[in-house]
């Protein structure tokens, strides 16, 4: 019987140690966003806008399992709006999740997973913008210096998924 125990031992896998090699890749991902950054894009509210010419400014601490992007983004004279994602990544179940701060109907849950050098998430809304509760954010950072952000969702209700804003951002 205690041979049997120790064959046991010794093929299952030790959770914390088949984690640690995952957590290191991932802590070196998550470390790119550290630092300031700046950069303009494109954001559109709907359909019927035209999209308004942004000039953005971030930062971004990072650490450990963390990423926290935050900044503005200043569309001309016109206006200018937070922007804001807080977000932490679980090695057991290799998600990232977090908060989502910058839409006009208040703070959004984020869920989601690395796709090799982007974070997908999905944003669930509290409440419909454009006629739905769900888009998408995509935050990529190839580790040269050049991070991008893209918000996808429907600009018109029952309307096709497209880019509502898009970002590129480079670290001072």
């Amino acid at each position: 019987m205690l041979r049997k125990w120790i064959l046991i031992a010794l093929i299952a896998p030790v959770p914390h140690l088949a984690a640690a090699p995952a957590m290191a890749a991932e802590e070196g991902f998550i470390e790119r966003f550290e630092g300031a950054w700046t950069g303009s894009g494109s954001a559109r509210r709907n359909i019927d806008n035209s999209p308004w010419k942004l000039r953005c400014t971030m930062s971004g601490n990072s650490g450990g399992n963390r990423i926290a992007i935050n900044g503005s983004c200043r569309a001309a004279v016109i206006a200018s709006r937070s922007f804001g994602a807080d977000i932490r990544y679980n090695p057991s179940s290799r998600r990232y999740t977090g908060t989502y701060t910058g839409a006009r109907v208040g703070p959004a849950k984020l869920s989601g997973r690395r796709k090799g050098d982007a974070v997908v998430m999905t944003i669930t809304w509290p409440k419909p913008v454009n006629g739905d509760t769900k888009a998408m954010l995509t935050i990529r950072n190839r580790g040269n210096g050049q991070m991008m952000i893209t918000l996808t969702e429907r600009l018109k209700p029952g309307g096709p998924v497209e880019a509502a804003t898009d970002i590129v951002l480079a670290k001072n």
